[in-house]
């Protein structure tokens, strides 16, 4: 199987992506953070080199998934685009369901972390706004909800504790949901 892994920040996809590893055995994880703006991306046409360097990531990850290699787990994904691109760009990532569209999905599974209580997310100062993180889950759900792909949302927050699940119960909601 081939996993993306994708949520607001400070939910524990990372913990997830190494719980999946000594679950099912080595997996070639990819993460994906913040774009470059490449120089050689500059003046490239009406495209920003931020958006042309994310295009080049998604295309690149639905590559990788259409290729018959599994085990790979993509921490951070193509939905991040349909959050980021709009809030933070100034672009539509919506591109992205077409790259979904064209690539045999089969063996590939979307994992969305989510959190009904935002007390349980504590900011590192690596977020694009910390100040955000509601809105972009909002974005992350309805990118989630338009994504054709096998998939799976899970809520880590776990009301009887008022903090998070086990990493366990998240671990096996997301290789059985």
């Amino acid at each position: 199987m081939k996993y993306i892994i994708e949520g607001i920040d400070r939910l524990g996809k990372s913990t997830l992506v190494q719980n999946i590893q000594h679950k099912l055995g080595y997996h070639l994880v990819i993460h994906y953070d913040k774009p470059k703006q490449l120089d050689c991306y500059i003046n490239q046409g009406s495209k920003s080199p931020l958006q042309i360097y994310q295009e080049m990531v998604n295309e690149t990850m639905f590559g990788l998934i259409d290729d018959s290699y599994n085990n790979i787990i993509f921490d951070r994904g193509h939905l991040g685009e349909c959050v980021y691109a709009p809030l933070y760009r100034n672009y539509s990532g919506d591109y992205v369901f077409d790259l979904e569209y064209e690539t045999n999905l089969n063996d590939t599974k979307l994992i969305l972390l989510t959190t009904s209580n935002f007390d349980i997310c504590v900011d590192d100062g690596e977020s694009f706004n910390f100040d955000n993180k509601e809105q972009e889950q909002e974005l992350f759900k309805a990118a989630f909800a338009k994504s054709t792909m096998k998939k799976v949302m899970i809520d880590v927050y776990d009301p009887e504790t008022g903090t998070f699940k086990d990493p366990q119960v998240i671990l096996n909601q997301a290789l059985t949901g």
